[in-house]
């Protein structure tokens, strides 16, 4: 059987343990709400540094008077008009091999030949997209490339590629 006094060094170094693993948990919760947060902060600053904003925008090759409008607004609502439906994908592996640097980007894949007109809302993606939803479909933005040597999201002209192997894309001009 053992003494009281053997048990008395043992105490300590369980509650020591079990204190270093609290510690360890709670600075790991700290860390996961902190990255949140500066995450959450960053979309807001993306977001108050684009909207509001009012683009209209054309498809490569298309017929004049084909265009669609987007006004997006700082609270996370936008108003389109004449918008296509589909929704967001990334390209295929095709597609893919066309890029520069052979990843797989986001683009937006028709649905139907019918437009939506009405109010929508939107989202940023990454630092140079851009989602804006409606009903149920959904558009990728993607920023132009501003700077010279640090390359910095360009929102005056963003575009929206549309998958396939065609290439085209929707390239849009700020409206003031």
């Amino acid at each position: 059987m053992m003494s009281s006094s053997d048990r008395a060094p043992r105490l300590p170094r369980v509650f020591r343990e079990r204190r270093g693993l609290l510690l360890a948990i709670v600075v790991l919760v700290i860390a996961v709400v902190a990255g949140a947060s500066l995450t959450s902060a960053k979309d807001h600053a993306v977001r108050d540094s684009v909207a509001p904003v009012e683009w209209r925008g054309a498809l490569d090759g298309a017929v004049p008077g084909s265009e669609m409008r987007i006004r997006l607004q700082r609270d996370g609502t936008a108003e389109v008009v004449d918008a296509p439906r589909g929704d967001v994908t990334r390209q295929d592996r095709d597609e893919a091999r066309q890029n520069r640097n052979g990843r797989r980007h986001l683009c937006f894949a028709p649905a139907g030949t019918g437009v939506y007109t009405g109010p929508a809302t939107w989202e940023v993606v990454g630092e140079w997209g851009i989602r804006v939803q409606f009903d149920d479909s959904s558009l990728i933005l993607r920023a132009g490339k501003g700077g010279s040597v640090l390359r910095d999201p360009d929102w005056n002209s963003p575009r929206m590629p549309e998958c396939g192997e065609n290439g085209k894309s929707w390239r849009f001009t700020r409206v003031d």
